[in-house]
């Protein structure tokens, strides 16, 4: 069961000592964060972060993140159907409510032991994060060592790693490790020092044999933030292998989080709306996919440009408006003979072209829906010629 059964919340014992007294620890304003020169703008990056949380809401998304990052190389030791989350909320250090982003308990395939993987998404290098993570190990720890748990959740308490899944263009350069924050020179203390790290899963500026096998859910997550220019690519590959009903919660996660990304990038609307029907309804037809929406776009583009320029040269208003009208009217014959070669081949869009060319602006429009009507291309052409010949 993948289930939030849990929500009371933790509370640190009053002899423990602090995550400041432990890691020199500086109080931090809520919304400060180390400045990043990402993509993404810096105002939606707390709505980004919170995307990424519900997109690994889903099982699979999470059972992802385990076999192909945290636990890889030894995730067949993992019963990981049996995922299941955990509580987040707790009561900070200083008395403040505190919520970590995700905790997931997975018990091991033998014995009754388990291993609960914590996970921070950043779209930021936080330089606290150590000390967070130490102080959000602490309560999963007190969550477990509670009275009744080991009962309730049939066997001792489990083995606490975190992780951090960083989304920034910058690379991560916040100390993992207690021994990074020992004083130099001083090996002794290294050593003494609490012994706690966090691993991180670097999407942009991690080398190739760090990341996920390719085709993976959380692989293709990544490819996105290292190429945006790469979500045609992923939302094919996501129509293809997550197609059936049981990966709804799968979709509707990628969805929300290309939505997000794509208005932070000033994407248009109809990009927006066309890229996430293709995701939630892979097996829809009649409907414009991404890369039909971009050759909309960048024809009515070129036909303004084409306009903008043979107005130009003519030096007249009248010129100008002709070139405009023409220009358009270009760009739209150019963008319905893509469509056309796009579903039903290059060839019915040579001859598609050809009729084109001789046809009125009423009989294009007409063509453009029977784009999307016909089944085949003979039937396409027989109708664009139909409506060519009546004019």
């Amino acid at each position: 069961m993948y289930a939030s059964r849990h929500r009371a919340h933790l509370v640190l014992g009053a002899g423990m000592p602090s995550a400041a007294a432990l890691f020199q620890h500086r109080p931090r304003a809520r919304d400060e964060h180390v400045a990043d020169s990402g993509d993404i703008p810096a105002k939606p990056r707390r709505r980004h972060d919170q995307v990424l949380k519900s997109f690994f809401a889903s099982p699979p998304c999470a059972q992802s993140f385990v076999r192909d990052f945290a636990a890889r190389g030894w995730a067949r030791e993992l019963r990981l159907r049996s995922i299941r989350d955990l509580p987040t909320e707790h009561i900070g250090f200083a008395g403040q409510a505190r919520r970590s982003d995700a905790a997931w308990r997975v018990p091991l395939r033998r014995g009754p032991g388990s291993v609960v993987f914590h996970v921070e998404f950043q779209s930021s290098v936080d330089r606290d994060m150590l000390a967070r993570s130490l102080e959000y190990a602490a309560h999963l720890n007190r969550f477990f060592s509670r009275p009744g748990a080991a009962a309730e959740f049939a066997g001792p308490a489990p083995v606490v790693l975190s992780y951090v899944f960083y989304a920034g263009s910058r690379p991560w350069d916040a100390p993992r490790t207690a021994a990074e924050l020992a004083p130099p020179g001083s090996p002794t203390l290294a050593a003494l020092q609490a012994q706690h790290r966090y691993r991180v899963l670097d999407a942009r500026s991690a080398p190739e044999r760090d990341l996920p096998n390719e085709g993976t859910i959380l692989r293709l997550l990544v490819d996105v933030i290292r190429d945006h220019c790469a979500m045609p690519q992923v939302v094919d590959a996501l129509a293809k292998r997550y197609a059936g009903p049981e990966h709804a919660g799968v979709r509707a996660g990628f969805a929300a989080w290309a939505e997000e990304v794509m208005r932070a990038l000033g994407r248009s609307e109809d990009a927006i709306g066309a890229t996430i029907e293709q995701i939630q309804n892979p097996r829809e037809g009649g409907r414009m996919s991404w890369q039909a929406v971009e050759a909309v776009e960048e024809a009515r583009e070129q036909g303004v440009a084409q306009g903008l320029a043979q107005g130009r040269e003519q030096g007249l208003t009248q010129g100008r408006e002709q070139g405009l009208t023409q220009g358009r009217e270009q760009g739209r014959m150019a963008l319905m003979v893509r469509l056309a070669a796009r579903k039903f081949g290059p060839e019915t869009g040579e001859q598609l072209a050809r009729i084109l060319r001789s046809a009125s602006a009423e009989a294009a429009g007409e063509v453009a829906d029977a784009i999307l009507d016909c089944d085949t291309g003979d039937e396409l052409l027989e109708k664009a010629a139909n409506g060519r010949s009546v004019e």
